[in-house]
């Protein structure tokens, strides 16, 4: 069964380094491009959101496994946040996801 990941993070800059990390990992998520189209490597759902004020962002993710998960932090999300200097998160936690619904506009 398919699991969720909530990750939040604050920074005054935060939309900046999300940015730039899309940019080290060769993603284009604002047009949704994301290079990652394989549920075996890569997240099946992608959504960022970020506050009025701009200094904090939520992300949250859908994927195969906690395994696939892992691998692609290991092997490509964590060195991009490394390189780009991204503070730790401030929130990251799985969820069980028992709903989805991917055709809103029908």
């Amino acid at each position: 069964m398919a699991e969720a990941l909530i990750i939040e993070f604050n920074a005054p800059n935060v939309q900046d380094l999300y940015n730039q990390v899309n940019e080290e990992l060769g993603m284009d998520l604002a047009h949704g491009e994301a290079g990652v189209n394989d549920p075996a490597t890569g997240p099946l759902v992608h959504l960022s959101t970020l506050s009025a004020d701009g200094t904090h962002m939520t992300v949250t993710e859908v994927w195969a496994s906690k395994e696939v998960q892992a691998t692609f932090m290991t092997d490509r999300l964590g060195p991009a946040l490394a390189k780009v200097g991204v503070p730790d998160p401030t929130r990251m936690e799985w969820q069980q996801l028992i709903g989805y619904y991917p055709d809103l506009d029908a």
